[in-house]
C-alpha cells in the first residue's frame, strides 16, 4: 500500500490516511515537516525503515532543511543497514560532502542527463529594472506574431507574479499563476497550460523543478534567479524530451549570478556588451582579490540546528558549509529560495 502525505496542513491527517497508516503501508510519500509530525504524534515510526529516497535532495540538504532532514535521517537505520537514494538535477561540491556522509562508502553516483538541454538556445537582454515590463511585452508580441508558443515567466517573488498576471490580462493576454499562495488544485491549472487553453504561465520557483510540461517553447526569467542551480532547473522546463527551446533572461546591474551566466555559455552567442563589460570587471576583481588575499581562509562555517549526523559534519568540516561568503571585498549570504517547500 502507498500513501501520500503532502503539507497542507501540518497539525491534523484526514481520518482516511491516519486509519491507512494505523493498518501500516510499505510506501509513504510525505514532505518532510508532515513527517517529522507524524513521529512526533507516534503516528508512524522510522526505526524499521530500510530504503529512504530523497527527490530534489540538493535542496534538502541546503541550509533551510538540513535541520528537517537530518531530523529524519536520525530515526532511520545506520547508513549500513539501509538504501539510500538521491536525486537531484544540480549538486555543487558542499552538497556533494554532505551526500558523501549519508551514503555508504562503497555508493554509486550516476549522471544520466547533460547540465543543460542539447536543444536549449540561451539568449540574454540587458534590460534595467524600470523597463523589464516593457520588454517583456515586446518580446511577447514578437513570439505571438511568429509562431504558436507556449511560455513560462519566471519571477523572484509572488507579488511581482501576481502584479504580472494583472498586467499582461490589461494588455490581452490569457495567463495562468502558479506559486504557493495560488488557491484550489494546481494541477487543473497545468492541464489548462498542458493542453494549450492557456499559452502563458507565470510562476515562481515552485515550477522549477520536478513538474513535467513537454511542449513549453520559451521560458523567460523576468527576474534572474538567486542562484545558478535555480537557473539551470527553470531553463530546463523546455528543450525537452529532444525538442528545441529558448531560454530569454533579462539581465543588468543588479543581476547576483551574471558571471556564472556568461560562464555558462563560455562568452559565446550574441551576449549583450553591457553584460561583457560587467563580467569582465568582476572576474578582474575577482583575480585581485584573490591575489591579495591569496592563503587567507574566506569561510565562516556554517552549524546546522539539530544534533546528528550532519550537524557534527558541518562543524568538523567548515569548508564543506558556509552561511557567508567573502567576495571581491563585500560579503554576499547565502540565498535560497524556500517557497518550494512552503507547504
Amino acid at each position: 500500500m502507498g500513501i501520500k502525505c503532502n503539507g497542507r496542513d501540518l497539525f491534523s491527517i484526514s481520518k482516511e490516511v491516519g486509519k491507512q497508516i494505523y493498518l501500516g503501508c510499505d510506501i509513504l510519500v510525505a514532505t518532510p515537516l508532515r513527517l517529522i509530525e507524524m513521529t512526533k504524534n507516534s503516528d508512524i515510526g522510522l526505526s524499521h525503515c530500510s530504503f529512504l529516497v530523497m527527490d530534489e535532495s540538493d535542496r534538502l540538504l541546503d541550509s533551510d532543511f538540513a535541520k528537517q532532514t537530518g531530523a529524519i535521517i536520525q530515526q532511520l537505520p545506520a547508513k549500513d543497514q539501509r538504501t539510500t537514494v538521491m536525486f537531484s538535477a544540480t549538486y555543487n561540491k558542499k552538497v556533494d560532502g554532505l551526500v558523501e556522509k549519508f551514503l555508504k562508502i562503497d555508493h554509486v553516483k550516476l549522471t544520466i542527463t547533460r547540465a543543460l538541454p542539447a536543444k536549449l538556445s540561451q539568449k540574454f537582454y540587458w534590460v534595467e529594472e524600470n523597463d523589464k515590463y516593457g520588454k517583456l511585452l515586446g518580446v511577447l508580441n514578437k513570439l505571438f506574431k511568429i509562431e504558436t508558443s507556449k511560455i513560462i515567466i519566471f519571477a523572484n517573488n509572488k507579488s511581482t507574479c501576481n502584479n504580472l498576471k494583472a498586467q499582461l490580462e490589461n494588455n490581452n493576454y490569457n495567463c495562468l499563476l502558479f506559486h504557493a499562495d495560488v488557491s484550489g488544485p494546481r494541477v487543473n491549472i497545468l492541464d489548462d497550460f498542458k493542453n494549450g487553453k492557456i499559452q502563458i504561465l507565470i510562476a515562481s520557483d515552485a515550477l522549477a523543478r520536478g513538474i513535467d510540461v513537454e511542449d513549453v517553447t520559451h521560458v523567460i526569467n523576468y527576474d534572474t534567479p538567486e542562484a545558478q542551480q535555480n537557473y539551470r532547473h527553470r531553463v530546463g522546463r523546455t528543450a525537452r524530451m529532444g525538442r528545441k527551446g529558448t531560454s530569454i533572461t533579462f539581465v543588468n546591474d543588479l543581476t547576483k549570478i551574471i558571471v556564472d551566466l556568461y560562464d555558462l555559455v563560455d562568452g559565446q552567442g550574441d551576449l549583450p556588451q553591457e553584460m561583457i563589460a560587467l563580467v569582465e570587471e568582476k572576474k578582474k576583481k575577482e583575480r585581485m582579490f584573490q591575489t591579495r588575499n591569496k592563503g587567507r581562509s574566506q569561510l565562516k562555517a556554517f552549524t546546522s540546528g539539530y544534533f546528528g549526523e550532519g550537524s557534527q559534519y558541518f562543524s568538523e568540516n567548515p569548508d564543506m558549509y558556509t552561511q557567508e561568503i567573502e567576495t571581491y571585498n563585500e560579503v554576499e549570504i547565502r540565498t535560497h529560495d524556500p517557497e518550494y517547500y512552503e507547504e
